[in-house]
């Protein structure tokens, strides 16, 4: 995959209602959400979600028209390769959406309005796609036929590629809501766990050379230390309400109070004092919980290599297939491996004889999003559409590999309810794999200590 395949898409087709596209395919192999190891929510495959949905009597009738446009890329796909072989329709797709920015500042938000407008877009894209008729294939599912006349321009194949990503992303984001909507209730509560106010504060921090951030016009230190000046003005307009959100969210306090306290460091001249004290609580309390491991048993088994540097970790596992087995064993050399110091060494078991109690079972299935059930916590759930190309499937398994050996994710996601129902996403930290699927992610070098610590038996 090249290093940021969005350079070279058009600028013209950068608009809202695409980069939320881009933004919402990002996790389509990772279960946002529904893996919670403090708060366990029950699992459920798609169809029992939207079982659950239509039983809530919900918006499920919007989901179901995606989920029946996406079934159609197969047959399009298939068309498509009778003539132009590889790349195939479905793995170009799937390869656009990366390196989109999913931030604090700029959360995923999905609302039925969204999914219905996004809907309509893309039908009234497909029925005017231009040099290609894709009307019969949008109303009954025929595939024009790619074989006959001359090729098609780049363009056109270029703009049919794009087309089928933001399909897949469109399937993402129906296919999150409709889960959501089946574990309302506990979403609802993951609000309490939104800590946007406190990563854009700190953002806003000066480095610790005292230099500014990239792109921030003043750091916090500068606004604190001289906040009455005209200058200022805007930056305070921007970090007021993020600092009232930090005063409540540590001390527990309402809104009003918050105010009365920070006009009060303001007169004293001790904002700066103030902030961290508030900081730091909110960071304890929220922050890096994100990053801990849970408690639990040394169930791998670990040596030293000859050098008594290299530990190797030895994890079982039940071969499940060719192509998911290979990406098994390339990401402990890869995602798990820390240079010199750590890898896991992956055995495969003989499912017809005694399996070993913490043997990794990998399961594929259609239309679920990738998870680790908390009473299965030894078996991984792969959704089959991260299988359409080896770099997502790889950092999937990675990620719910995480899961198994004791990382919580490390993003947030909610249901804010305060006027239309929309589900909110963001990541905490986009270089952390248990935090994004970006390209170019990692496993943070203190897991490996924690994982040796906590769950090697030497």
């Amino acid at each position: 995959m090249e290093a940021n395949i969005l350079n070279k898409w058009p600028a013209e087709d950068f608009h809202p209602v695409k980069i939320v596209l881009l933004a919402a395919i990002i996790c389509i192999g990772q279960a946002c959400g529904l893996h919670d190891q403090s708060e366990p929510m029950g699992r459920m495959n798609a169809q029992q979600d939207y079982a659950c949905q239509s039983d809530k009597g919900g918006n499920g009738l919007v989901s179901e028209q995606i989920f029946a446009l996406v079934k159609k890329i197969d047959v399009l796909a298939e068309a498509y390769h009778k003539r132009y072989q590889y790349p195939s329709l479905k793995e170009a797709g799937i390869l656009y959406p990366y390196n989109v920015n999913l931030s604090p500042q700029q959360p995923l938000r999905i609302t039925v309005s969204l999914l219905q407008k996004v809907l309509d877009e893309l039908s009234n894209e497909i029925e005017t796609f231009k040099d290609l008729d894709l009307r019969r294939w949008l109303h009954n599912g025929v595939a024009p036929d790619f074989t006959t006349g001359p090729n098609l321009p780049y363009d056109t194949l270029y703009k049919l590629r794009v087309l089928v990503a933001q399909l897949y992303g469109l399937e993402s984001m129906a296919l999150r809501w409709e889960n959501a909507n089946c574990h309302a209730e506990e979403l609802a509560k993951n609000y309490q766990k939104d800590i946007s106010f406190y990563l854009i504060l700190k953002g806003y921090e000066c480095t610790p050379e005292g230099r500014r951030p990239p792109g921030v016009p003043f750091c916090l230190q500068e606004v604190f230390q001289g906040w009455s000046r005209q200058e200022y003005l805007e930056m305070r307009g921007r970090l007021r309400p993020s600092l009232i959100s930090l005063c409540s969210k540590a001390s527990g306090r309402s809104v009003q109070a918050c105010e009365a306290d920070f006009a009060g460091a303001v007169a004293a001249k001790k904002i700066m004092a103030w902030y961290t004290q508030y900081r730091d609580q909110v960071q304890a309390k929220y922050y890096r919980p994100l990053f801990e491991m849970r408690p639990g048993p040394k169930n791998y088994s670990c040596e030293k290599a000859s050098n008594g540097k290299m530990t190797i970790m030895t994890i079982p596992y039940v071969p499940a297939s060719d192509s998911v087995d290979s990406a098994l064993l390339e990401i402990g050399q890869s995602y798990w491996r820390q240079n010199n110091q750590f890898f896991i060494k992956f055995v495969p078991v003989n499912p017809k004889e005694v399996v070993p109690a913490n043997a990794l079972k990998i399961n594929v299935q259609a239309n679920v999003l990738s998870h680790v059930r908390d009473d299965r916590p030894n078996e991984l759930v792969i959704s089959s559409s991260v299988l359409q190309n080896r770099i997502i499937l790889k950092m999937t398994i990675a990620h719910e590999l995480g899961h198994v050996i004791g990382f919580p994710d490390c993003y947030i996601e909610y249901l804010n309810q305060a006027v239309e129902e929309e589900l909110v996403y963001y990541e905490v930290d986009s270089s952390n794999l248990m935090c994004s699927m970006q390209p170019g992610n990692h496993i943070p070098s203190q897991y490996f200590d924690k994982i040796i610590a906590e769950r090697c038996q030497f």
